[in-house]
């Protein structure tokens, strides 16, 4: 499903990198999956805080918070540096996402079914690169 996407002409383009942000469809595209990843994060944190104790709330959002936390911290470093370019690969961001997915919840199942779909498919089809280039 994700590979199909690629065949519409806007998307085919589409890259986030830190050049190709500057059209107003790239940045509408940004904005839009931006929005879904925080509302489903948003969703994780508050079932989290609904159904754990609060030292469990607390190991379930300091575990990912601080892997959010390094990469953020990460990003913004090579984006900050003019020797490197920064593109942020598909397969990452479905990793990140998948990291949040553990209850037993059809929310919580169908962003682990599409976040682990879509790392999978970015590894098979591109495989590792870094985020950076020079």
């Amino acid at each position: 499903v994700f590979g199909s996407l690629d065949l519409i002409p806007v998307l085919s383009r589409f890259s986030f990198t830190s050049a190709s942000l500057s059209s107003a469809p790239s940045v509408i595209i940004c904005l839009v999956v931006v929005a879904l990843v925080l509302s489903l994060l948003f969703w994780h944190f508050a079932v989290a805080w609904k159904t754990n104790p609060t030292t469990g709330f607390l190991a379930y959002a300091g575990s990912r918070g601080l892997l959010w936390l390094f990469y953020v911290i990460y990003i913004s470093c090579i984006v900050s540096n003019e020797d490197y370019a920064f593109h942020i690969h598909h397969f990452f961001i479905g990793w990140l996402c998948s990291l949040f997915a553990e209850f037993n919840h059809p929310i919580s199942t169908v962003l682990l079914a599409i976040s682990t779909g879509i790392f999978v498919q970015g590894i098979g089809a591109y495989n590792v690169a870094p985020e950076w280039r020079r």
